[in-house]
């Protein structure tokens, strides 16, 4: 049980992480988290640089390949770590960016 938590708290070590790096001084970051039909739904939004379209879909995809690309737009290896640690313990990982708002 205690090595399932540190694993999660490390893929939301990471998804804070990753929203650090592309929002300017002055820019928020919002860590929010709703209980809901017995599961747990955490959102990480901030006010950084948005995600073009074709980058988004690639965002969690571990393939060595696309690392390049994802790190030009603030991704990189740790999304697809995260977001298979989650799929790992039944949770998914999601984007959606809006370019002048931000990424959430």
């Amino acid at each position: 049980m205690l090595r399932r938590r540190r694993r999660q708290d490390g893929a939301r070590a990471c998804l804070l992480d990753n929203a650090l790096r592309p929002t300017p001084r002055g820019g928020e970051i919002l860590l929010a988290a709703s209980a809901a039909h017995g599961s747990v739904n955490v959102l990480v939004a901030d006010t950084g640089r948005a995600i073009p379209s074709p980058q988004l879909a690639l965002l969690f995809a571990p393939d060595a390949a696309l690392r390049e690309a994802k790190k030009a737009h603030g991704g990189g290896l740790e999304l697809a770590i995260a977001g298979r640690i989650l799929a790992l313990h039944g949770s998914h990982l999601a984007a959606e960016s809006t370019p002048g708002e931000g990424n959430r």
